[in-house]
C-alpha cells in the first residue's frame, strides 16, 4: 500500500466524508434514495476465485430504497505511465 492509498482510506473511513462526497459529486437521484444514517464501514478484504487474499478500497454498507447496498470507494492505481 502506498501513501496515497492510506490517505484516501483514512479520509473515506468517516461516514461524514462519504455522505458529503456522495451529495456533492454523485447523481442526486441515486443519493436521494440512500439513508446516510445507516452508513456502516465493513471489511474490504476477500478471497479471490484463485484463492488469493485481496483487499478493496473502502467498503460501506448502506440502506438504498429500503434494501441493503454496498458502496465501494476505490483508490487510483499508479501504473507504469507515471
Amino acid at each position: 500500500m502506498n501513501y496515497h492509498d492510506g490517505f484516501y482510506k483514512r479520509i473515506f473511513g468517516f461516514p461524514q466524508m462519504v455522505a458529503g462526497y456522495l451529495q456533492d459529486f454523485v447523481g442526486l437521484d441515486f443519493v436521494a434514495n440512500l439513508d446516510m444514517d445507516t452508513l456502516d464501514l465493513v471489511s474490504g478484504q476477500y478471497v479471490s476465485d484463485d484463492l488469493h487474499s485481496r483487499e478493496n478500497g473502502v467498503v460501506w454498507k448502506v440502506k438504498w430504497n429500503d434494501a441493503d447496498a454496498q458502496l465501494f470507494i476505490m483508490g487510483v492505481s499508479q501504473g507504469p505511465w507515471r
